[in-house]
């Protein structure tokens, strides 16, 4: 049988540690459109112009490299961005925030992606590559759906629900051999995210991708001469569902503000893609500026 005095030597360190916790909680307004976090929610960009500089982002659009420039066309409800760094590659990256309804307690908005590759125009490549590469293309197109819950002034709730669609395909005609061939991704996911003000300048955020259905498709179409006049090949195309986690993604992240514009958020991301990739662990740095 337990002590009263234990109970309340317990309900005390309760108390002091729901306090301390408090005490930590600086009060900051995520119902502020200056103040709110943007890169998972329903809300688009604020500012008038924000610059990013970005590594190892696992984002379906800055692939790695992000030299991000969003303009705002119609500030808090609608913005266009697009990947210099792609663009200096000879990749044509696009991107598109809208929101539909912002409210004190609730907002609804979305996202549309398109990133398209050609490795004709991808000028650090041998010229000959180039040109035997030239009819592959890769192409990527996310969409996605956000409801922001500002539940708090310090604690705020995101769920995304996105479909996305990555292909590369195309063919390679050599001497002797000719392949047609393509790879394409397509899934549906779940994309909850919770955020919380713990100091000043300072926010945490913990969620991730959680696919309900991911599926791989392989289509291949090779031809070989074996004689003058004389092919043989194998054509096969497959679906595969993959299992839910075999595409799971987390993701912890910290954003900090120094001064008035200028922003830097760190984040973590644990993420596979099993049988083809084993999980792993990843940074990610990014760092952009209001204007």
């Amino acid at each position: 049988m337990r002590h009263p005095r234990l109970d309340h030597a317990l309900a005390r360190v309760w108390v002091i540690a729901l306090a301390l916790t408090c005490a930590c909680v600086h009060p900051r307004n995520f119902r502020s459109p200056r103040e709110r976090l943007t890169t998972r929610s329903a809300y688009a960009e604020t500012a008038r112009v924000r610059l990013d500089v970005g590594l190892l982002e696992v984002d379906s659009q800055p692939f790695v490299v992000n030299l991000g420039v969003t303009v705002a066309a119609l500030p808090s409800r609608l913005d266009l961005s697009i990947n210099l760094a792609h663009g200096l590659a000879g990749i044509a990256s696009l991107q598109s925030k809208f929101t539909l309804y912002d409210s004190r307690w609730y907002a609804l908005g979305g996202r549309v992606g398109l990133t398209y590759m050609n490795p004709r125009t991808l000028w650090f490549l041998p010229k000959d590559l180039r040109r035997e590469l030239g009819g592959v293309h890769l192409l990527s197109a996310p969409i996605e759906l956000w409801n922001s819950f500002p539940l708090l002034p310090w604690f705020g709730f995101h769920l995304g629900v996105g479909y996305r669609a990555t292909g590369v395909w195309g063919d390679y005609r050599g001497d002797e051999l000719i392949v047609d061939a393509s790879l394409a991704q397509r899934s549906l996911a779940f994309m909850p995210y919770l955020e919380v003000f713990i100091a000043r300048r300072l926010a945490l955020s913990f969620g991730g991708r959680l696919p309900v259905m991911t599926s791989v498709v392989e289509a291949a179409d090779v031809r070989v001469e074996v004689a003058p006049e004389l092919m043989v090949g194998v054509r096969s195309v497959e679906w595969v569902r993959r299992r839910f986690e075999n595409t799971l993604r987390l993701e912890l992240a910290a954003e900090t503000r120094f001064g008035r514009n200028t922003h830097l958020r760190v984040a973590v991301h644990l993420w596979g893609f099993r049988p083809l990739l084993p999980i792993a662990a990843t940074p990610e740095l990014t760092l952009y500026w209001r204007f």
